[in-house]
């Protein structure tokens, strides 16, 4: 729901639904191309950019750690697209990171995450949805206490049971 309204409005630079029970969705090696893909088709403005960094990447191998595929296909390109000049706010949806496989890989997919959030000069804002995780203490590290809010919709006492009804109460509420 989120995603499509962001979508709708031309906010939603990119989204990443992980789901266990397909390879493609569940693994992370996949996810920051998927990101980079996405917002170069999206974000008219950082399509060039995220070509050339991904074309050089690409010579090193399909294959790389993560923290190389987050720092050249989002990283660079994000600090790289400052110098063009003020842009508007852009969304990132990730929808059920608890569902990622590589159960280790989370915390560090979340600090490089906030490495991209840190960009100063391109207004990068990440929307996550998962099950409960101990995934806070990272965010405030790595951001600070001001910049994460952590919303548990099981805490508000409302009995909602499918992840539609979540998104709508968090969009209605918060």
């Amino acid at each position: 729901e989120l995603a499509r309204r962001l979508d709708g409005d031309g906010r939603l630079g990119a989204s990443f639904f992980f789901n266990r029970s397909v390879p493609e969705a569940a693994s992370v090696a996949k996810f920051f191309p998927t990101l980079a893909n996405q917002l170069a088709n999206s974000q008219p403005a950082l399509s060039q950019i995220i070509a050339d960094f991904s074309q050089e990447h690409l010579k090193k191998g399909t294959s790389q750690q993560i923290e190389y595929e987050a720092r050249n296909h989002l990283l660079e390109t994000l600090r790289s697209a400052c110098a063009t000049g003020p842009h508007q706010p852009v969304f990132l949806v990730i929808d059920a990171l608890d569902e990622c496989e590589q159960r280790t890989d989370i915390n560090e997919i979340l600090k490089l995450l906030c490495d991209c959030v840190d960009v100063e000069g391109f207004p990068l804002k990440i929307f996550i949805t998962s099950r409960p995780q101990d995934f806070e203490t990272v965010l405030v590290e790595k951001l600070g206490q001001k910049s994460v809010e952590i919303i548990s919709l099981d805490q508000k006492g409302q009995g909602l049971i499918d992840n539609e009804s979540d998104v709508a109460y968090f969009l209605q509420h918060e």
